[in-house]
């Protein structure tokens, strides 16, 4: 059943994208971004920007096209993004071998943990957030990717209850959302998760290795 809903969702996906021509979209933020830079507002005009890039990025791209590489570049436009909303308040960073930036992965997988990153470890503006990626290769066939925040944290009672629920993606034993399913930031754990338990087997995951008052600490494990 979960499959199955999985399917029409991916067709509902394509039909919005032969509706949205990702061309048509990008020259028309480009429009409004030379318009706002005619008018003297570079801010405006820088978000726009950014915003046109992850639309491109994420109604462009073909999962046989997409790479490390490209997820690492939307994650760095999302987090400007969020800089120019929030003055800055963001460092972002990552590490990863040269060999590793063109292997081909799942599409839109890196941002939404670091959009949960933000909503759970965002102190405000007193204090900057700084979030680390670093990708290995533990061997042939798998690669790590640690995503490492000095944030907040998330209360213990909140954090066992995401736990518990990225091992039921793992052992591919998805869970259905009541209501509109919506619960935060951490549907995008729990969407990933099941997305790359379902793909790939169990051997591939998101979990949580801490989150406290120091930061949190998220691994994801996917195949080269």
């Amino acid at each position: 059943v979960y499959v199955a809903e999985i399917k029409q969702k991916d067709a509902k996906i394509m039909a919005l994208r032969t509706q949205i021509n990702p061309h048509m979209l990008y020259n028309t933020l480009e429009s409004i971004r030379m318009k706002a830079l005619v008018k003297g507002d570079a801010e405006v005009a820088e978000m726009i920007k950014i915003l046109a890039k992850m639309f491109r990025a994420s109604l462009g791209k073909d999962d046989s096209l997409n790479t490390i590489r490209t997820e690492l570049e939307y994650v760095e436009n999302y987090v400007k993004l969020q800089n120019v909303r929030f003055q800055g308040i963001f460092e972002y960073k990552y590490e990863a071998e040269e060999s590793l930036l063109d292997v081909p992965i799942m599409p839109l997988v890196f941002q939404p943990i670091v959009e949960n990153c933000i909503e759970h470890g965002y102190r405000g503006h007193h204090e900057k957030l700084k979030i680390e990626l670093k990708l290995t290769r533990l061997n042939r066939d798998t690669i790590s990717v640690i995503f490492k925040d000095n944030g907040k944290g998330m209360p213990e009672e909140k954090l066992k209850k995401l736990q518990s629920q990225l091992a039921l993606s793992d052992n591919n034993r998805v869970s259905v959302e009541s209501g509109d399913g919506h619960s935060g930031g951490s549907i995008g754990l729990k969407n990933i998760a099941e997305r790359i338990s379902l793909r790939f087997g169990r051997e591939y995951f998101v979990r949580i290795l801490e989150s406290k008052e120091t930061g949190t600490v998220i691994e994801m494990r996917l195949p080269v």
